[in-house]
């Protein structure tokens, strides 16, 4: 399936994107990783959502998240072109990810996708 919407901003956008993991998780599983190269104002926005809604965010490298480690979290949001300017291969993580049905969410610059590999060839479930 295919959806698309419209938010204003980046940070809004993945924490609605965190909250649709919880969601398709049925809330069973009540840890959602972001990556540590998020930027800094997205990470914020989705603390505070997580924050209301009981969600524990959880920061670190997601290249080190194993198949069995992903199975703890709801979801993995991570930035592509992350905060540093680098491009990451996502699609071991992306594979993983799906594997252990933790949402993938990927937060780009639309401009950036018009030159590198779009965040839905690496398995992205939602791109913000």
């Amino acid at each position: 399936d295919i959806a698309n919407c419209g938010l204003l901003d980046e940070g809004t956008s993945a924490a609605e994107a965190m909250n649709m993991s919880h969601a398709q998780n049925k809330s069973k599983r009540g840890k959602y990783f972001v990556s540590e190269d998020c930027f800094d104002q997205t990470v914020s926005c989705v603390e505070t959502r997580a924050q209301a809604l009981g969600i524990e965010i959880v920061k670190g490298d997601p290249l080190s998240l194993s198949e069995e480690d992903l199975k703890e979290y709801s979801g993995v949001l991570v930035q592509y072109p992350n905060k540093n300017g680098a491009v990451v291969d996502y699609g071991a993580l992306g594979e993983r990810a799906n594997k252990a049905k933790a949402v993938f969410t990927v937060a780009t610059d639309l401009l950036a996708c018009s030159v590198l590999k779009p965040p839905g060839d690496f398995g992205a479930d939602i791109v913000v």
